[in-house]
């Protein structure tokens, strides 16, 4: 099994924490990590509310074999019409992976980077980064989560 799968399988449950979006508003971050398909991929329920308890973003977020041999994401978001297959671009092996939709500096579509990374305090974090057409690439949001049950995906 990927490294990430197994990380990501480790972690199964409610996690909590926070976030700023791209403007620098801050949030309350929510994720659900649930292992599926007999144990072959993982979903990742993420949603983000601001202070008053209204939805900012919700996404989910599976994490699989790709038919090519490499794991591989796909979203579908309230801020996005589409099931989007995001392919692995780079990882460090342990602690990062960096999945995109598109090509970063392809101004022609919308274009979109999803970070997830395991941090040495045993918290994960989910980072987006997207192009619209005409547009150059930006960072978007990013949030950091800490499993309810005061563990980690690194305890």
């Amino acid at each position: 099994m990927d490294e990430l799968l197994e990380r990501l399988s480790a972690g199964e449950g409610t996690w909590t924490g926070s976030g700023k979006g791209t403007g620098g508003g801050e949030y309350t971050a929510h994720l659900f990590v649930t292992k599926v398909a007999a144990g072959r991929g993982v979903s990742l329920t993420y949603q983000a509310t601001d202070a008053l308890g209204k939805v900012l973003h919700d996404e989910l977020l599976i994490v699989g074999p790709h038919a090519m041999g490499r794991v591989a994401l796909w979203t579908l978001g309230n801020e996005v019409d589409a099931v989007l297959e995001h392919r692995l671009r780079r990882t460090d092996g342990s602690t990062m992976w960096v999945f995109a939709f598109g090509l970063k500096d392809d101004l022609e579509g919308f274009r979109q980077e999803v970070t997830l990374s395991f941090n040495r305090d045993g918290t994960f974090a989910i980072q987006h980064g997207w192009g619209l057409p005409g547009q150059e690439f930006r960072d978007g949001s990013r949030a950091t989560f800490r499993h309810g049950a005061g563990g980690g995906l690194l305890a």
